[in-house]
């Protein structure tokens, strides 16, 4: 079972985008729906199940790129993915330097998410065959951070 928060302030975004897991499969369950990012980030620091964060970008009080920097100090390997109504260059940028796993444009399309959703899937598939090869950590999570480069080159391909 894969486990995924979804921050966002505004409850439509928030129950559409949970509208999209839960049709897209049953291997998903969604563990919190949050409208900003401390509410989030305190969920986070008890729950270490979660598998997948999936934020706005402008929240009042706490915004997302504020609440990937801090997941990112506790967990570099977490995927992310960026939901906004901002194509500014500026957020792109720091959501490279996050080392997210993607940068979706409202409105969003249940089909185009859809995908995004199918290539985490993958990511996870891949990840989890590469703990058969006992690598260090080290050697891991240098392996991560490539494979978050490429999804990083393939939403800019997608874009």
């Amino acid at each position: 079972m894969n486990h995924v928060i979804i921050i966002d302030d505004e409850m439509q975004s928030r129950n559409g985008i949970a509208g999209i897991f839960k049709n897209h499969s049953p291997q998903w369950k969604i563990a919190g729906l949050f409208e900003d990012g401390s509410q989030a980030l305190e969920y986070l620091q008890q729950h270490p199940e979660i598998n997948l964060v999936v934020t706005d970008i402008r929240m009042p009080k706490f915004d997302g790129l504020e609440l990937i920097s801090r997941i990112r100090k506790n967990n570099g390997s977490i995927p992310i993915i960026i939901i906004s109504g901002y194509s500014e260059f500026s957020y792109a940028k720091k959501a490279v330097d996050y080392h997210v796993f993607r940068y979706v444009l409202k409105p969003i399309l249940p089909s185009e998410f859809d995908a995004v959703i199918t290539d985490v899937e993958k990511f996870f598939r891949l990840a989890g065959s590469l703990n058969e090869y006992n690598f260090s950590q080290a050697e891991f999570d240098q392996f991560l951070d490539l494979l978050f480069a490429e999804a990083i080159e393939l939403n800019k391909k997608q874009t």
